[in-house]
């Protein structure tokens, strides 16, 4: 009961300490991200950067994605980003001995690799309020 009673004040505190920084209420970010050739990437992470509020959300394996900023998909604040998209490769198939080794071939990037910096992605992003949707089209590498 205690830890549960802690919890909820840790929480707390940080919803105070956000609505501090700016406030803004969270607007829902729902896309999906593919290949050019509407090929959907089926793993990797989303990240808004450069606006008000960092925020990502994972790829599922459909391309879909949900972005949230403590908790998963419960949205971004209004504002102009830049996205970022990483972690988009291919399975990694070895074991992790085999990889500390450097045996076997490493994952292969998916996309090219200027989306994977805020320095060189040429994506941007508005979130306005109410309910957004992104779609990511990515050229391969």
């Amino acid at each position: 009961m205690l830890v549960r009673t802690l919890e909820a004040c840790a929480l707390a505190l940080v919803f105070v300490c956000l609505a501090g920084c700016g406030g803004g209420e969270l607007c829902q970010v729902q896309g999906t991200a593919k290949l050019k050739d509407g090929t959907p990437l089926a793993r990797g992470r989303v990240i808004f950067t450069g606006g008000p509020a960092g925020a990502n959300g994972r790829i599922q394996e459909d391309g879909s994605f949900a972005m949230g900023t403590l908790e998963d998909a419960d949205g971004a604040k209004p504002g102009q980003y830049t996205v970022v998209v990483v972690g988009a490769t291919t399975a990694e198939t070895r074991s992790y001995e085999d990889m500390m080794k450097g045996i076997g071939q490493p994952p292969k990037s998916l996309i090219h690799a200027r989306y994977g910096s805020a320095e060189t992605s040429d994506l941007k992003f508005e979130v306005k309020p109410g309910k957004n949707t992104l779609t990511l089209e990515l050229d391969p590498p």
